[in-house]
């Protein structure tokens, strides 16, 4: 007996444990004086109470139906009880609709120390405005000391004024996924890396952001001057814009993102960078690997890549692959090569569908620059299909393209807008109206430079050397580089399609003396009436007999069945505790 009453009190007890873990709790920030509340529901004057209220269920939810002032480190770990938050949301509510406002003075926001768990935080519905003037760290940081992970995701949150070393809106130093919606992070400023958000992780964290703005960020020592996100995936899409985001003192103006033993991926799809500027490379994205479509790029500025520098993270110096479609590059400059795009040599990059126009260089490569002095005598293949290059310009070689090896180029429309000291392209040179190439030495003076530092029997430099004249249209080159075709988009006559086109007059036609009198229609037979062939009928066939029916089983047989199989659980559940009690005895 006494073995039963054990037993039953163990059962009793697992039951009241798995009841608390599988609660909810839920904390209200409200006037009042201290916490009080019924069930799993409480009501406390501060956020710092009901966080630590609601630390020691698995869910917790805190609301915020009024505007807060903080003043103090709010400095709270997930680590201090036994048990771990394992979901964690904040949500603001108001009358409105509008977003709740927290005003931060001289303190950081949040900031969670997640051990041995998968934690999952929500913030949405908040704007978080910091009103100090100096250091404040990071408005929301997360730390992990071992091998945690989790899930962070902001919604409809306005973070902005914050100064931290690292990450002033958002600062994760673990795994973890991070999803950004429909946010606004703007006037923050990292001492070094990630003006608004900064990501360390050894493993690939995957980062997707939409619909969101990251406005007038700043890095000032580091690099990525809205994010810096090492060693993650990062993937923008659906209206987001990055624009005035600044890495004063490194790379990546808007973004950073690479990875030393692996690709870091980039995917782009209809996102906006517009005046992003790095001191060194990538005004607007320093990456390794991306994809990138449907996005307008402009107004950017860097040493190196005034738009996009990819880098390269292999031994032999190359990237496996990038694609950009369907966009926009424009007025972007880089104060010395690769006026938008400077890239390391890929085994794969395609440009389709692409207008890039206005690109500045400095130096060389005043659209783009291909550095591939790294890499082995093997090429890889550039697709620029139904892309356009046009008014691109740089001070020393290559107004459009410029390698410094041989390689192989697919596509692409140079347009030309017939003007003085301009040609093929419409990339700006000094005293050349043509398309012509004598030698290396005056590779400078058309749109693609392609040299070849190793030598060859064509000489010590080799260029694609193009003669011939084709004004504002589509030229056609043979094997040897000579024009040998001209096509005018705008009607006009080759090889000047710039030139007015002669007004046509058409010649009178002259008028028949007598009409023309048709011959009488003929009449056709009538059709011969088609009687089809009698089909046999077929004799004795065989009748499928019908099938038979399920055999009918009245409920009761069921009742009678479950009836049997609880009586003789009973009698063995009765049979048990008698003999217990009778070794008891």
């Amino acid at each position: 007996m006494k073995l039963f009453i054990y037993l039953l009190g163990v059962l009793l007890g697992v039951v009241v444990i798995a009841a608390q873990q599988n609660s909810e709790f839920n904390c209200i920030v409200s006037t009042g004086s201290i916490c009080a509340g019924t069930g799993n529901t409480l009501y406390c004057p501060t956020l710092q109470q009901c966080l630590d209220k609601v630390n020691g269920s698995p869910v917790a939810t805190v609301y915020l139906y009024n505007s807060l002032i903080l003043n103090s480190s709010s400095l709270w770990s997930t680590s201090s009880n036994y048990y771990q938050i394992s979901k964690l949301t904040i949500i603001g509510y108001s009358k409105t609709s509008t977003p709740v406002r927290i005003y931060m003075e001289n303190a950081s926001f949040l900031y969670i120390n997640v051990t041995n768990n998968y934690f999952e935080f929500n913030l949405q519905n908040v704007n978080i405005t910091n009103r100090f003037k100096g250091y404040t760290g990071s408005a929301l940081q997360f730390i992990s000391s071992d091998s945690s992970s989790g899930v962070v995701s902001l919604t409809d949150t306005h973070v902005s004024g914050f100064t931290s070393l690292n990450g002033a809106v958002l600062s994760i130093n673990a795994p973890y996924q991070l999803n950004i919606q429909n946010c606004t992070f703007q006037n923050n400023v990292a001492v070094l890396d990630g003006g608004a958000v900064y990501i360390n992780s050894s493993s690939q964290s995957i980062v997707t952001i939409n619909n969101s703005s990251f406005l007038n960020n700043q890095a000032k020592q580091g690099n990525g001057g809205a994010i810096s996100a090492v060693g993650s995936q990062v993937e923008i899409s659906i209206n987001s814009l990055f624009s005035d985001n600044l890495a004063l003192m490194g790379n990546g103006g808007a973004i950073i993102s690479d990875s030393v033993t692996s690709p870091s991926e980039h995917y782009l799809y209809h996102a906006t960078f517009d005046g992003n500027s790095a001191l060194l490379s990538g005004g607007a994205i320093y990456a390794n690997t991306v994809y990138l479509q449907s996005f307008v790029i402009s107004n950017n500025t860097a040493q190196n890549g005034g738009a996009v520098y990819l880098t390269s993270n292999s031994e032999n110096g190359k990237i496996v692959s990038s694609t950009i479609i369907t966009s926009i590059f424009g007025d972007n400059s880089a104060d010395e090569n690769g006026g938008h795009i400077y890239a390391f040599a890929m085994d794969s990059f395609v440009m389709s569908e692409c207008n890039v126009y206005e690109g500045f260089a400095g130096q060389t490569g005043g659209a783009i620059l291909i550095n591939d002095t790294l890499s082995p005598f093997e090429r890889g293949f550039y697709n620029l299909s139904r892309s356009i290059f046009s008014e691109n310009y740089a001070n020393s070689d290559a107004n459009s393209i410029s390698s410094q090896h041989v390689i192989q180029f697919y596509g692409g429309f140079f347009t030309n807008k017939n003007r003085t000291n301009s040609h093929f392209s419409s990339n700006y040179y000094t005293d050349q109206n043509n398309i012509q190439v004598l030698s290396s030495v005056y590779c400078r003076i058309r749109a693609f430079e392609i040299s070849d530092p190793n030598g060859s029997s064509l000489g010590e430099g080799l260029c694609l050397g193009v003669s011939g004249i084709c004004i504002e249209g589509y030229g056609l080159t043979n094997a040897y580089g000579q024009v040998i075709g001209c096509l005018c988009s705008n009607h006009g006559i080759p090889p000047n399609c710039s030139a007015p086109v002669p007004t046509y007059t058409p010649t009178p036609t002259t008028t028949c003396p007598l009409p023309v009198t048709c011959p009488p229609p003929v009449t056709c037979p009538p059709n011969p009436t088609y009687t089809p062939t009698p089909t046999s009928t077929i004799t004795n066939e065989p009748t499928v007999p019908p099938p038979k029916p399920h055999p009918y089983r009245p409920l009761w047989y069921v009742v009678i069945g479950v009836l049997v199989f609880v009586i003789s659980m009973v009698l063995f559940v009765l049979y048990i505790l008698h003999h217990i009690l009778r070794s008891q005895n």
